[in-house]
């Protein structure tokens, strides 16, 4: 039991580590444009830069995950981390800031599919989805508190000692559980390309479903994880305080989310809980632009993103329980079509509110994440 809880408390560290980066870029970034004297949009693009390499880098993480072990794997990953965070806080100038930050988007492609991969391979059964669920909740705490972390290290030392006092150390720590921690994986051998590799995991076609059903949700929460606050601010005038409130207030929802699915998993299976939480997702986001006061259009996305845990530990642990010997591929697959679906949905919700209002975005963002549990609800139906 107590190995146990130290695998567990490396994997939560592994999954940890991947948000201290990305949050640091998005809370300070006007501090960082300010430092390297460029504009602000420019800056911007750093994170523009992390979802494109580990959205790209996953795809990759699907044929090198047949040849390398998925501990050696993921300690090169929290490495890359590790080092790429170091080098960000003495960056000189902002070209080299993001030749650094893409290797932090290098490291996050292959930290966070081994992470969900090592899961699979070190719990059986109803245990795989209750340490999946728990990853979501150390997801959660990490953006819970991160803000916080990485404002208070900015007064005291400026960006670049959050980025050497945040994420560089949480992901050193998660360096070390894993090397102290984590048993040894299996290789599984082969020398397919990815054009091989997707034709393999075409032919099973309940992991097809899955993760076509976790690229059009990825698409609908946007309403959610993107939109939401735009819409509060420009609808209701919410201030800054008010929408940071709300903001941790989510981050909240969806840790108690994550949690709930660790202990309902085992009893619900993975595919209901995945189905509960995409048609709770798409009902929320709708529910919360044509809401008739502030007061509910909060409600619902609390509610919202409480559900959304639940389908996203669902849909990781789904893909993995249809995975068989392709784990590894399957995972960086999921993780890639994820990335996607956050980046179409982005564009899309912002083609939308170009073209039309809120009211419409409300309807088709949700209209996305139906027809991915339409999908879903058809796995094991037929080939």
């Amino acid at each position: 039991m107590t190995r146990n809880r130290l695998v567990l408390a490396g994997l939560m560290a592994s999954t940890m580590s991947t948000y201290p980066p990305q949050i640091v870029i998005g809370v300070l970034l006007v501090e960082i444009s300010n430092s390297l004297n460029i504009p602000l949009g420019l800056a911007g693009q750093l994170r523009t830069v992390i979802s494109i390499t580990a959205l790209i880098g996953s795809f990759l993480v699907s044929i090198v995950s047949r040849r390398y072990s998925y501990r050696k794997l993921l300690i090169t990953g929290l490495l890359i981390i590790t080092i790429s965070s170091t080098l960000s806080a003495f960056s000189p100038n902002f070209l080299t800031l993001l030749v650094v930050t893409i290797l932090t988007g290098t490291g996050v492609a292959l930290t966070v599919p081994m992470t969900t991969t090592l899961v699979g391979e070190y719990y059986q059964g109803n245990e795989r989805g209750r340490a999946m669920s728990l990853l979501g909740v150390g997801g959660g705490v990490a953006f819970l508190l991160g803000g916080t972390i990485a404002s208070v290290l900015s007064n005291i030392g400026g960006w670049r000692l959050a980025f050497l006092g945040f994420a560089g150390l949480v992901s050193l720590i998660g360096l070390i559980l894993t090397i102290l921690f984590l048993p040894e994986s299996h290789v599984r051998g082969g020398q397919e390309g990815f054009v091989d590799t997707l034709r393999s995991i075409s032919k099973n076609s309940s992991v097809a479903r899955s993760l076509v059903g976790a690229l059009l949700a990825s698409i609908a929460v946007q309403g959610l994880y993107l939109y939401c606050f735009s819409y509060l601010k420009e609808v209701y005038q919410t201030g800054t305080v008010v929408t940071g409130l709300i903001y941790s207030g989510t981050s909240v929802f969806f840790i108690s989310g994550s949690y709930i699915a660790s202990v309902v998993i085992e009893r619900t299976g993975s595919k209901n809980i995945t189905l509960l939480g995409m048609l709770g997702l798409a009902a929320t986001t709708f529910a919360y632009h044509f809401a008739p006061s502030l007061s509910l259009s909060i409600g619902f996305i609390l509610v919202g993103n409480l559900l959304e845990a639940l389908r996203y530990n669902g849909n990781n642990a789904l893909s993995l329980e249809f995975s068989g010997d392709e784990s590894g591929a399957v995972m960086g697959l999921h993780s890639a079509f994820t990335q996607l679906g956050y980046s179409i949905g982005a564009g899309l919700g912002g083609v939308i509110l170009l073209y039309g209002d809120w009211g419409l975005l409300g309807i088709l963002l949700p209209i996305m994440g139906v027809f991915g549990a339409y999908i879903v609800y058809n796995i094991n139906k037929g080939p």
